[in-house]
């Protein structure tokens, strides 16, 4: 096997031993419980009586797009562009990846111990199970789309793919239907996957003889590049409103400290994992 294909079969393991650690920490460690409902409070809050029926029909919109019915749908996206640049293998991988995520996410729901109880009353859903579904659901469409695209393109889907799958871990927040650590095992759980099926193709270029071929995988610097974008941007953006009010700004983040570190944190993860996965897909080789 191919070293790189150790290696990301490596971090699929990697991506489960933390996925145990989650859980054990979203159920059993006090001071994440306590996070967990701080974070889920601040998000349903959004927005206060005023705001909340517009935010949530937004969240809703999210939320619908990785219902079981549309996903289905959704997951003939990565195999028409696998098919239409002649990688049947890469089809094949994108099915195998979104199939098995999903499959793992619904095994593990029924697997692991009863749901934990939101103690959000006007919640829709008062008892989430983790993972999430959805969050899974999301992130396994961008990474199979990032897994059967060009390398060119790659860092562009993998970083508008990580704000689209955050912006859908936003939303199960915001509407009370998932705590952030269900988020977090969705993204983890796609990830696992795409690693899993990464390493496969590379096993498979090696099997083949097409693993030495002159097309490049994707590097460090282009991976890093959408990513870093956002972030400057994002940076360029808070300065200018701190600066025109700093004293506001303060008093916001005292008010919003759970929100702020939720938000982070999910941003964080999913463009953390997107990137990675990018970064261990195949070279660009005949199909």
């Amino acid at each position: 096997m191919p070293t790189r294909a150790k290696w990301a079969v490596g971090l699929a393991g990697g991506c489960f031993a933390v996925l145990g650690v989650l859980w054990f920490a979203a159920f059993d460690l006090a001071l994440v419980e306590r996070a967990d409902n701080k974070v889920l409070f601040a998000f349903y809050g959004l927005g206060g009586l005023y705001h909340r029926h517009r935010i949530h029909t937004t969240a809703n919109v999210f939320v619908a797009l990785f219902d079981p019915a549309h996903l289905v749908v959704l997951a003939v996206v990565p195999v028409v562009v696998a098919l239409a640049r002649r990688r049947p293998y890469d089809a094949c991988a994108a099915l195998v990846l979104m199939g098995g995520a999903c499959i793992t996410t619904l095994a593990l729901k029924h697997l692991l111990p009863e749901p934990r109880a939101a103690s959000l009353l006007i919640s829709p859903v008062p008892y989430p199970r983790f993972p999430s579904g959805h969050s899974t659901g999301a992130m396994a469409l961008v990474l199979a789309l990032a897994l059967v695209a060009p390398a060119r393109v790659r860092p562009l889907i993998a970083g508008l793919g990580a704000v689209f799958a955050a912006a859908v871990g936003y939303s199960l927040l915001t509407l009370g239907s998932h705590f952030p650590s269900d988020v977090f095992a969705g993204f983890i759980v796609a990830s696992a996957w795409a690693f899993l099926t990464s390493g496969a193709l590379l096993a498979l270029d090696g099997r083949l003889g097409t693993l030495p071929m002159p097309s490049r995988a994707v590097s460090l610097r282009e991976a890093l590049a959408p990513p870093i974008a956002a972030l400057s941007a994002a940076a360029a953006l808070a300065a200018i409103v701190i600066l025109i009010d700093p004293q506001s700004v303060l008093s916001y983040v005292r008010a919003h400290t759970a929100l702020i570190v939720g938000a982070f944190g999910i941003a964080a993860l999913s463009t953390a994992l997107s990137t990675t996965v990018v970064l261990s897909v195949r070279r660009d080789v005949p199909g």
